[in-house]
């Protein structure tokens, strides 16, 4: 019995004498010890030692909790939880959404270059389904298929549709192009593509579907999310002639590009005199998964004095179209306010919504 609680306490002792090794396996250095220090429960402990890689001056460390990344390039520091980020600046220690951007803080114009971005590889579905990897010479390409190889798809970049912008949140810009797709057809096929800066070379990251023919007017990438303003097709439109202008946006998440909803309302406008039945007209940048959208009508305590359904002509991803009579039993003339919602078919949480106040004659 001795021996045994003897090897016992032994093991024991070992196990806590080999505690302090662990501990000091990565510790915090610098700039991120003392941002560690300043919120410990926020930061969590160290994962690993800080990293740094010299092509982009970034230097970052993982932790139980996320990941604290430094820039050579305007001396910030910062932790991320994967949704906001603390920084200690030269205004102290500050929190905000990954999305926004302080005043103070620097634009990074370290870039990547149209001319990287026109003798890239992209991966899209040039032969079905699946990707295909094709390499872009001066911003074009073709892939040949078929027996003999006697087929040809055509792809190329979009009049060098470029934007720059960062869109992984570490302070190097990254890229979107718009990319077409002909396999010899009336259609052509129009993507967007997300590129990241990857030790300065480009690295598609996603694409998403445009439409057939769709032109895009403009590209820009503004606070994490591409912008894109397009013309679209209306149900009645013919494939070779779109109408819809819509303004369609996009955020990177992993490396996954998801389309943002956007529900603008064309008629009736704001201020307008209405009555009960009055034709509610407008679009959402993206068909809902519901298939419908709700509309709720207020009077001016605020109360629900109408409530319904918008039917949406369109389909997929794409964008849509609704329009349909809003019914409401008001009790005298005053504002009323008419709000559209996208709600999720799972579990009917808000997706967005947005709202017009007009006036009831009564």
């Amino acid at each position: 019995m001795k021996t045994r609680l003897a090897l016992l306490a032994a093991m024991v002792g070992l196990v806590f004498s080999f505690q302090p090794l662990l501990a000091q396996d990565c510790t915090f250095q610098l700039g991120f010890k003392s941002l560690h220090d300043l919120i410990p429960d926020v930061v969590g402990d160290c994962l690993d030692n800080e990293q740094h890689n010299p092509a982009t001056g970034i230097t970052q460390q993982t932790t139980t909790n996320g990941q604290l990344t430094w820039r050579k390039a305007d001396n910030w520091t910062g932790f991320s939880d994967g949704q906001r980020t603390w920084i200690n600046g030269p205004e102290g220690l500050q929190q905000r959404l990954n999305s926004e951007q302080f005043p103070w803080e620097a634009v990074v114009t370290q870039r990547l270059t149209l001319d990287q971005l026109r003798n890239a590889e992209y991966h899209l579905p040039l032969l079905g389904d699946e990707d295909t990897a094709i390499r872009l010479v001066d911003g074009m390409g073709a892939l040949a298929y078929g027996e003999g190889a006697t087929e040809r798809v055509q792809v190329g970049l979009v009049n060098d549709r470029v934007a720059f912008g960062d869109l992984d949140d570490d302070g190097i810009a990254d890229a979107a192009v718009v990319a077409y797709v002909n396999s010899g057809g009336s259609g052509t096929f129009i993507y967007l593509i997300a590129v990241l800066n990857r030790d300065g070379a480009p690295v598609q990251a996603d694409w998403a579907y445009l439409g057939d023919r769709v032109p895009v007017q403009s590209l820009t990438i503004a606070s994490g999310k591409i912008v894109a303003a397009t013309v679209a097709h209306r149900p009645s439109d013919g494939l070779c002639c779109p109408t819809l202008e819509i303004t369609r946006t996009f955020t990177l998440q992993g490396n996954r590009l998801i389309p943002r909803q956007a529900l603008i309302i064309e008629s009736p406008l704001p201020g307008e005199t209405v009555a009960s039945g009055v034709e509610l007209r407008g679009t959402a940048s993206t068909y809902p998964s519901a298939e419908t959208l709700a509309y709720l009508v207020y009077d001016a305590r605020g109360g629900v004095i109408g409530t319904g359904n918008l039917p949406v002509d369109g389909y997929g991803d794409q964008p849509g179209t609704f329009a349909a009579p809003v019914e409401f039993i008001a009790t005298a003339p005053g504002p009323l306010r008419i709000e559209v919602r996208d709600e999720s078919v799972i579990d009917g949480a808000l997706i967005v919504s947005t709202s017009v106040e007009v006036h009831f004659t009564g």
